[in-house]
């Protein structure tokens, strides 16, 4: 089964959890109603959050109030999609490796806790309005209740193209040794992924912890006057370092680089809209 056929289950199951749960836009008040205890606390370097067996634990202390509440959604989804059996049971049989088990479980719980958030149908409407752009990233977040990640899976997962948003942040390079990858960077930090959501018409994704070489338009943005939108051509991180090359945009949003990799151009909505390349 297709990841977006998965990513449909968990938004159908998640919009069914908000039809029967009343207390469903609070997720604290949710975790209550559906009998999950919520503590608080410090997990661990760069870790919001954790869903154990019988509960689950947000650190107070990391990221705005909107990434509080993105991080707690994330971790009831962890969760609820352990009480659908029929999704747990195609999740085990088709991905049988761990490592591969745990990263859709993760974009799952991303796809989940943004549906919560901010509903797909907002997303489609905003695009539909204004064009497919990272800039919604931005005008749709709000401080307190939605946050940029939230935003940035949506947009992806709204697309009607082919094209893989992404979310880097500055984190300390893993191998020092790596100068081929660190490039012009002397600062000893790096660019890394920290998310990617592919659209539905794409096949491909970028790993998390991928880095971001010297030079990238990504850095860019990163240091870009006023947090502009930086665009033009730009490599997609892949595993094999190969040559690939495509339209980009990004910007900064506080400490973090939310960019969007157009594998196909994005659709013209009507005839007053420009195409952004």
């Amino acid at each position: 089964m297709p990841d977006y056929e998965l990513e449909a289950i968990v938004v159908s199951q998640m919009n069914d959890v908000k039809s029967h749960y009343s207390m469903w836009t609070n997720p604290f008040q949710l975790a209550v109603e559906l009998e999950i205890s919520i503590s608080f606390g410090q997990l661990g370097p760069e870790q919001e959050g954790a869903a154990f067996a019988e509960n689950i634990m947000v650190d107070p202390k990391m990221g705005v109030k909107a990434r509080q509440r993105f991080t707690a959604y994330h971790e009831i989804v962890h969760h609820l999609i352990r009480r659908n059996d029929e999704l747990y049971s195609i999740l085990h049989d088709q991905y049988q490796k761990d490592k591969d088990h745990t990263n859709i479980i993760e974009r799952l719980c991303n796809v989940g806790a943004a549906e919560f958030v901010i509903p797909r149908g907002s997303v489609f409407a905003a695009i539909e309005e204004e064009g497919f752009s990272i800039s919604l990233v931005r005008s749709l977040s709000r401080v307190d209740e939605i946050s940029p990640t939230a935003v940035c899976v949506q947009l992806a997962s709204c697309a009607k193209h082919g094209c893989i948003a992404t979310i880097c942040k500055m984190a300390s390079p893993p191998n020092a040794g790596r100068s081929d990858l660190l490039g012009q960077m002397k600062t000893g930090m790096v660019l890394q992924v920290d998310m990617a959501i592919s659209s539905p018409r794409t096949k491909y994704g970028i790993a998390r912890g991928s880095l971001i070489p010297g030079g990238h338009l990504f850095y860019d943005a990163y240091k870009a006057v006023k947090n502009d939108i930086v665009s033009g051509k730009a490599q997609v991180p892949n595993r094999h370092n190969r040559s690939w090359i495509e339209d980009c945009e990004a910007m900064r949003i506080g400490n973090q680089v939310f960019g969007v990799f157009n594998l196909e151009p994005p659709p013209v909505i009507n005839q007053n809209q420009l195409r952004l390349f």
